[in-house]
């Protein structure tokens, strides 16, 4: 079977489960792990007012608890263009069914799935292994539980995935296309519009990137990415402004709202535990990155960590620039756990932000460790093939319980036998 035969059959299993899961599994019943139930109830709330009452009423901002609250929430601190084009969606269709909303990303993630392969082949130069990730990265929880989301997860990561491969390109072709960089332009304008966490990634990322090609971290593109996240912020702003009636009531708004989530007091309902403090609680973040990604990604991130020990010393010999590339997403990736370390602390989901570098990784490592496993069995070193046997087993069990019972059967197939 050849690479395309074998992508045709992933692509039918992946979006079976996704179907299965669209029609089968409503917001309420999502769990926090494989879906967030809770932002899609708002995002449906948001919707179902747009349909009803138009968008002019709230400058376009989310409404919460429609029509089941009185009075109703207008939300005014995050981005609300998911929301939007949810409210579009149902106006369109005329329809405030959720599964029919969930269609419109639904076929997003048709197109993401493809970009997936791409981007990872781009960024490789190496078809058989940018193969290997991409399988992968899409049969995980990372896609499949998120490919109809209707809050920000799915076009976030799409964006993500989209500002990345197109950066690399323009980079890779020394800077000279004016359209692409128009496009990365546009991308961080509607980035800061989807999710403040985003233009963190795409942010730091740029800078890396910047660091990489030019050696350099003030240049026009870094510049003019920087412009574009101000004023892609600044639209939501103006939203808040056209709702609040003034500027200054507007700025005292997200005042609060970045208070809340960075003192602790959005730790409030969720769990028994104190405050999150960065001082006393901060060295949680990276062991908490790596525990969650059992439960986003076919390998766990251990078991990641452990094949990069291997490869990416021979990465940084053979292609230091795919190696500066790796560890740019790397630290893109974990930015918003020092940015807004409690708001990583508290949801899990944020792990997802490590997406496009798990992927990337099992690119360059799995191949490299298979090789070193080979040798190691060959040498006959009993300490070491051990080691890989152990670190193989806890790889292997962790994808049958959180992959395939977690999701494709728990929260998926088995609702078309229960």
């Amino acid at each position: 079977m050849n690479r395309s035969q074998l992508k045709t059959l992933i692509f039918i299993f992946c979006f079976l489960l996704m179907g299965v899961r669209l029609f089968n599994i409503p917001a309420t019943e999502r769990d926090h792990v494989y879906g967030d139930g809770y932002s899609d109830i708002n995002t449906l709330s948001a919707t179902r007012f747009f349909h009803d009452s138009g968008f002019v009423k709230t400058a376009f901002l989310p409404v919460h608890g429609y029509p089941e609250s009185h009075p109703t929430k207008v939300y005014t601190h995050y981005p609300a263009l998911p929301d939007i084009l949810d409210g579009f969606t149902a106006t369109v269709l005329n329809s405030n069914d959720e599964r029919v909303l969930r269609l419109f990303p639904f076929l997003v993630s048709i197109f993401f799935f493809f970009l997936i392969y791409r981007v990872l082949n781009d960024l490789t130069k190496n078809a058989e292994n940018a193969f290997v990730g991409a399988s992968l990265l899409v049969l995980s929880n990372y896609f499949i539980a998120w490919g109809d989301n209707l809050h920000q997860h799915l076009y976030a990561e799409l964006v993500k995935w989209l500002f990345i491969g197109l950066l690399y390109r323009y980079q890779e072709a020394k800077r000279e296309s004016s359209s692409s960089f128009i496009g990365l332009l546009v991308l961080m304008i509607i980035a800061v519009n989807i999710s403040f966490e985003l233009p963190v990634f795409l942010g730091v990322a740029s800078v890396g990137f910047a660091v990489i090609y030019q050696k350099n971290i003030f240049t026009r593109e870094t510049f003019g990415l920087f412009a574009a996240l101000i004023l892609g912020f600044g639209l939501h702003i103006v939203q808040n402004v056209l709702y609040f009636g003034s500027l200054d009531l507007a700025l005292e708004d997200m005042k609060n709202a970045f208070v809340f989530r960075t003192t602790g007091a959005e730790d409030v309902g969720y769990t028994p535990e104190k405050p999150f403090s960065i001082l006393h609680d901060g060295w949680k973040i990276p062991i908490e990155w790596f525990n969650r990604m059992e439960r986003y990604y076919v390998l766990p991130g251990w078991f990641l960590l452990a094949t990069c020990y291997w490869s990416i010393p021979n990465l940084r010999k053979q292609n230091p620039r795919l190696f500066s590339i790796v560890l740019a997403l790397f630290i893109a990736s974990a930015a918003w756990g020092f940015v807004m370390p409690q708001h990583a602390y508290v949801h899990l989901f944020t792990n997802k932000h490590f997406g496009l570098w798990v992927g990337l990784i099992m690119c360059i490592s799995l191949p490299f460790y298979w090789n070193v496993v080979k040798l190691h069995f060959q040498q006959r070193n009993k300490a070491l093939m051990f080691l890989h046997v152990a670190l193989i087993c806890y790889a292997f069990i962790m994808f049958i319980t959180q992959q395939v019972v977690g999701l494709w059967w728990k929260h998926g197939f088995n609702v078309l036998v229960s």
